[in-house]
């Protein structure tokens, strides 16, 4: 007889063993503007954030369907905050009119690994159905912060189940630095 795998322990964290893995999906940065603020130019990594959301890759954009009334949707891998000002720019379109909006979410780290706890949130204007937005959200961080996760969440109008497959889509993340666009509009 099989001998029985790990058991999850009592409380609200479960055993790592159990716990499935959280399917990643990977959205590669604009290239011109990643480099324009100086930090590392990696992929974006995203992970499911809440339950009541699925997502998955494809054209070049993320697509996100809400499945619920609350809030839920993707977040990045932690990254470090760049040394310079800079905003996190990305556009969102709502498709579905059965989303009732979309929300940009910056959460602050102290710690740059592991699983830390968060600082605090800055929360961009929500998106609402049929509307593309592209959003320039800032980095400014309180004074003890060295990494940030991006989220991006969507919620369902009061009585709807789920979304389409497509119902938000999420395009051209990036990093750009905010003395570069200050700039150019002195100019």
């Amino acid at each position: 007889m099989a001998e029985p795998g790990p058991v999850a322990e009592p409380g609200p964290f479960k055993h790592p063993v159990t716990e499935p893995r959280e399917p990643e999906v990977f959205l590669a940065p604009s290239p011109s503007v990643e480099r324009r603020a100086r930090t590392p130019r990696r992929t974006w990594r995203f992970r499911r954030f809440g339950r009541d959301a699925a997502f998955a890759r494809a054209r070049g954009a993320i697509h996100l369907s809400p499945r619920g009334p609350r809030y839920a949707g993707m977040q990045s891998a932690l990254r470090p905050l760049p040394t310079d000002p800079s905003e996190v720019r990305l556009t969102i379109e709502v498709h579905d009119p059965l989303v009732r909006d979309a929300s940009v979410r910056v959460a602050y780290y102290a710690l740059a690994s592991g699983r830390p706890r968060q600082r605090s949130v800055v929360t961009a204007p929500p998106v609402f159905a049929g509307r593309r937005t592209r959003l320039a959200v800032p980095l400014s961080p309180p004074g003890d912060v060295v990494a940030f996760r991006l989220r991006v969440l969507g919620r369902l109008v009061p009585g709807a189940t789920a979304a389409a497959p497509d119902a938000v889509h999420v395009s051209r993340v990036s990093i750009a630095d905010i003395r570069a666009r200050q700039s150019r509009q002195s100019t």
